[in-house]
């Protein structure tokens, strides 16, 4: 493999480069989750999902 010096101040992807240079890394991801017991107890005790949501993932 080969590498070339790449002449910043000339390089018509300049502006792209300094784009994504200034971005933080970030990575997500996705799983499922069974909800089914929480929600059974939440409305045994008469609780709103929503608040303990927010609650639980902030977590």
């Amino acid at each position: 493999m080969r590498f070339h010096i790449i002449d910043r101040e000339n390089w018509n992807r300049e502006q792209y480069f300094e784009h994504y240079l200034k971005l933080k890394c970030t990575f997500s991801m996705t799983v499922n989750v069974d909800i089914t017991r929480l929600l059974k107890e939440l409305h045994q005790k008469g609780i709103k999902f929503y608040p303990v949501f927010i609650y639980l993932i902030s977590k």
